[in-house]
């Protein structure tokens, strides 16, 4: 399949959203952290991760 037909295909059923790849230790850790906050989605648990993230950076 040519990598144009590929891209289109998934910006049709797919819109405004990006693939990432992970580790699976990684993605393990992330599923866990989903879970135990009752995140329904990734965005919402990496959402939740980067807020935390912030406030810890914040003076």
């Amino acid at each position: 399949m040519p990598i144009s037909l590929w891209q289109a295909m998934i910006e049709h059923y797919y819109p405004n959203s990006t693939w990432i790849r992970l580790q699976r230790e990684v993605f393990d850790q992330l599923y866990r952290y989903k879970v135990e906050h009752g995140q329904p989605t990734w965005e919402g648990a990496l959402t939740q991760l980067l807020a935390q993230a912030r406030q810890e950076a914040q003076p």
